[in-house]
């Protein structure tokens, strides 16, 4: 997949709304940064995972609003996840659903790493938004989480005195990796001093979970549809990430959980980079992903692209 890097004006004619731009604009001191940035962070392993539900209108996404105060995205809208933690190798002593064997196949890596890759994915769901992808080995439902029991469990979970493998033990749970579902790999650009080699998964969120909300690195939860996202982020009202955007995006096309989750998918890796023009500097994202918003600009605002 090619980076969109120059003069694609006819792109740009259609990208007119701010957010579906191709050309993410980037602020001069990041501009002055970049010029002068002379070493390379090395990108570590991360997961983040976007929770789905059906609704009324059609596909929602859920959303945390990360606390202002956050050195890494602080207010602005993210999807549950974080680094890949040593912890999140131990084998799983009860597993349902598509094995590390599976996953590490569409994943392109190892299984004992994939094993990890979901384990931080559930992990970090559960720390951060409440949500744990998991139900009871008796094929019983996991309703109240809502406790002052499980909410030291997370505590401990998120201090590292507790690890995703024992918690599940303890508690006579299996991980539900069926729920989930590979999607997209991002790679953070080398002009960043932080950098992460995210692993987005997809989840269906169980419905019938009451959960102990969001942590204190998030300022609340919420569900959105996903064209609501969209067309926040282009009026500028939801101050969505690239990832963020483009996963969206991506999510567009399907009308539920279900579909998402039978779709053929083959799990890109995407890698922005800083690119330079006449203007100053920009996020060049691949090819595809720009195509994937002009159609998503040509079908949410059809007048506008008559106009043009």
């Amino acid at each position: 997949m090619g980076p969109v890097v120059g003069g694609s004006g006819g792109l740009r004619r259609f990208f007119s709304r701010g957010a579906m731009d191709p050309r993410i604009r980037l602020p001069e001191k990041m501009f002055r940064a970049t010029s002068t940035t002379t070493n390379t962070a090395e990108p570590r392993p991360a997961a983040s995972v976007v929770m789905l539900r059906d609704g009324a209108a059609g596909l929602e996404v859920h959303l945390l609003m990360r606390s202002p105060t956050m050195d890494f995205a602080g207010g602005r809208p993210v999807f549950p996840g974080g680094r890949v933690d040593g912890g999140d190798a131990e084998p799983i002593s009860d597993w349902t659903g598509p094995s590390p064997e599976q996953w590490g196949e569409d994943l392109g890596i190892g299984p004992d790493s994939a094993r990890a890759v979901v384990c931080a994915a559930v992990r970090e769901t559960f720390e951060e938004s409440g949500v744990l992808l998991a139900s009871p080995t008796n094929g019983s439902q996991l309703r109240n989480l809502d406790s002052d029991d499980w909410r030291e469990d997370r505590e401990s979970l998120s201090q590292h005195r507790l690890g995703l493998a024992e918690l599940l033990r303890r508690r006579g749970l299996t991980l539900r990796s069926d729920w989930l579902k590979p999607w997209s790999v991002w790679i953070t650009p080398e002009f960043e001093p932080r950098r992460f080699h995210t692993w987005f998964l997809v989840a269906r969120c169980p419905d019938d979970q009451v959960t102990l909300g969001v942590s204190r690195e998030s300022t609340a939860g919420l569900w959105m549809n996903v064209e609501q996202a969209i067309r926040q982020a282009d009026d500028k009202r939801l101050p969505l990430l690239p990832p963020q955007y483009c996963t969206c995006l991506e999510l567009y096309r399907f009308r539920g959980v279900d579909q998402v989750l039978d779709s053929d998918r083959v799990v890109p890796t995407i890698r922005p980079r800083a690119v330079c023009d006449d203007e100053g500097m920009y996020l060049a994202l691949p090819d595809d992903l720009v195509e994937l918003g002009l159609r998503a600009q040509l079908q949410m605002y059809p007048a506008a692209g008559e106009a043009r």
